[in-house]
């Protein structure tokens, strides 16, 4: 069931990201060959218009086939003969759709609950860091280190980042705000860098789910950034990420925690997001790859050649198939560990 969920998952997001690039390229009347689900043999087809919708064997992408979009076209509805304007709003729609289905779970997720945490000092510990800085109940951490704080888990990312050193905090009391400096003290049971106070804890209502939701899609998007760092600097292992086959052994574990609605909700839309981000990265045969040589295009004033630009994102798409086996395989290594 797992593993049909997940399938399902991945169909759900890809229709939703390719829906996009459909939608804004036919708003467009940029002429679309092919509309697919999946990859390889078809396995239903149908032509519609000029359009022709395919549900393929391998459940592992689809894509949508647009008129002079790897090759020179002399067709006037062709992706390339378009504005570069009107070409990145249809690359970029694929990545904003699955960011928003994202946005929309977290909603629905947040306003499942009764209350929720929120960065604004209830108790203060005594003789911890934030009670010799001077902190004090009702405070509301508005900055930390100059990254401004909106939920508790911008809190929580900006304490990981800032591990042992001392950070910057600005507080608002009442009209005023505060600025302190802090050093975070070593938490023996949790491992992690704590400041010393309770927060408060507010009632949820329709307004602040989806404020929550709002800035909870914006701290996945700045996790992502953040776990890409971690990557290049080495401080994260590629044997540390996963691909379908760890989503699917993660989804089994969600399924099994003591909320697993809540919980799967929760999931889908951190995977919706992380999709929508990583697809545009400016990474050759990816979105935001090919929105970067629109933007070259713009800087020189004329387009780059479509070959030239077509076998740099087919070189791309090898390297990101050969990345895909590589944690695939360790994905299959760490389930048998």
């Amino acid at each position: 069931m797992t593993i049909v969920l997940g399938i399902l998952l991945f169909g759900i997001l890809i229709l939703v990201h390719e829906l996009g690039h459909f939608l804004t390229a036919k708003l467009f009347g940029i002429r679309v060959h092919a509309f697919a689900l999946g990859m390889g043999p078809a396995i239903w087809k149908k032509k519609w218009g000029e359009t022709e919708y395919a549900l393929r064997l391998l459940p592992i992408g689809g894509y949508v086939k647009l008129e002079g979009e790897d090759e020179a076209s002399e067709d006037p509805a062709a992706f390339g003969n378009k504005s570069p304007l009107k070409r990145i709003v249809v690359l970029f729609a694929g990545g904003f759709m699955n960011i928003l289905i994202g946005f929309l779970i977290f909603i629905v997720l947040f306003s499942s609950v009764k209350q929720i945490g929120v960065p604004v000092v209830d108790t203060v510990i005594p003789d911890t860091p934030a009670a010799y800085a001077g902190l004090c109940p009702g405070d509301e951490i508005i900055k930390i280190n100059g990254k401004s704080i909106h939920i508790q888990n911008d809190m929580t990312l900006a304490m990981m980042k800032n591990g042992a050193d001392t950070i910057d905090v600005t507080v608002r009391r009442g009209e005023e705000k505060h600025r302190m400096q802090i050093t975070p003290q070593l938490d023996p049971e949790t491992g992690g860098y704590v400041l010393g106070f309770y927060r408060q804890v507010q009632q949820m209502t329709p307004g602040l789910a989806i404020k929550t939701a709002y800035h909870n899609t914006f701290f996945v998007v700045d996790l992502v950034y953040y776990s890409l760092r971690e990557m290049i600097t080495g401080h994260v292992r590629i044997a540390d990420m996963s691909g379908p086959v760890g989503i699917v052994s993660e989804m089994n574990a969600v399924a099994k925690s003591e909320a697993p609605v809540l919980n799967m909700l929760n999931f889908i839309a951190l995977i919706a997001v992380n999709l929508g981000v990583m697809n545009l990265l400016p990474i050759p045969a990816l979105d935001g790859g090919r929105i970067f040589f629109v933007l070259v295009e713009l800087i020189r004033r004329k387009p780059i050649k479509p070959e030239h630009e077509g076998l740099v994102h087919f070189i791309g798409f090898a390297l990101l198939i050969l990345l895909m086996l590589v944690i695939t395989f360790s994905d299959i290594q760490k389930m048998f560990a």
